[in-house]
């Protein structure tokens, strides 16, 4: 027998000889199984989030709609990093103000690329924090890079679980 707490052998006798938690049979208590692959304690995953998308196609498409697909593009990692942060995918309210108040945009880049590498340790999934190189680059007019990144970073996320 094992001890619960601790996993030491315990042979014979009702308390761990190493930290003295009662190991005898209680009711409800379960021998733990070792050999036994742990489960994975994090969140289900919805299928939105399990989607890539093509960067160099959703620049390009950017550029021929003149501007029209961004706005469809980053509405899309609006609503996936809300559900990665929040669990909903409501973001209308936060969308409207990324597009109509100016430097929104640069709060909103750096604030949520940092809570995204947060709440993505929730799923089982780590991403490295880019928030300054993000600001940096919108600031000096390469937000669609930002944005870029940003994209890469919810690929890397819906790979890591499975994502196609």
């Amino acid at each position: 027998m094992f001890c619960p707490k601790c996993g030491t052998d315990v042979r014979g006798g009702t308390f761990c000889p190493n930290c003295g938690t009662p190991v005898g049979q209680q009711p409800g208590y379960q021998q733990p199984n070792y050999n036994q692959q742990p489960q994975k304690p994090y969140m289900m995953m919805p299928q939105e989030l399990l989607e890539t998308k093509s960067i160099a196609m959703c620049i390009v498409l950017s550029f021929v709609t003149c501007g029209i697909y961004s706005l469809y593009w980053y509405y899309t990692m609006f609503r996936k990093i809300r559900l990665i942060i929040n669990g909903t995918p409501d973001c209308v309210g936060e969308y409207l103000l990324f597009l109509f108040i100016p430097f929104y945009g640069l709060y909103w880049l750096y604030t949520r690329e940092q809570r995204l590498v947060a709440s993505a340790q929730r799923y089982g999934v780590y991403l490295q924090d880019q928030a300054l190189v993000y600001l940096i680059l919108a600031i000096f007019g390469f937000g669609i890079v930002s944005f870029a990144l940003l994209q890469d970073q919810l690929n890397q996320f819906a790979r890591a679980n499975g994502g196609r």
